[in-house]
């Protein structure tokens, strides 16, 4: 399973029906451990295993990616591609007090929104 979990934070945008194989081997994986059918619902085992759907996944490991480059716990690589808008602007503004995000704009959607600082954000 270790190997499921390294790097899927950059499967994030990725398109449902890779998702889809993504989660078919998990629950291979999960009818492996329990030794069940097919037949058999896999919702039940994998909440027992307390493992999330592979869409979940990846967006939990965005998430935490994000948390803790807010908090200053994150490595050198990503603190410097994800910026506050608070920290951009000059002047005093509303959003200045808040904890949005600035998003670089791209161009390429199948490559350029998957980055980490666009995906992220």
């Amino acid at each position: 399973m270790p190997r499921l979990h390294y790097g899927n934070a950059m499967l994030a945008g990725l398109p449902e029906h890779q998702h889809h194989r993504l989660q078919s081997v998990l629950n291979t994986a999960t009818r492996l451990i329990y030794w069940t059918s097919r037949c058999q619902h896999i919702t039940p085992l994998l909440w027992e295993l307390h493992w999330l759907w592979s869409r979940q996944r990846v967006d939990f490991k965005l998430t935490v990616l994000i948390f803790r480059r807010l908090h200053g716990l994150a490595p050198g690589y990503l603190t410097d591609d994800i910026r506050r808008v608070a920290d951009t602007n000059r002047r005093c503004l509303r959003s200045s007090s808040s904890a949005l995000l600035t998003v670089r704009s791209t161009r390429l959607v199948t490559m350029d929104d998957r980055a980490f600082p666009v995906a992220g954000s």
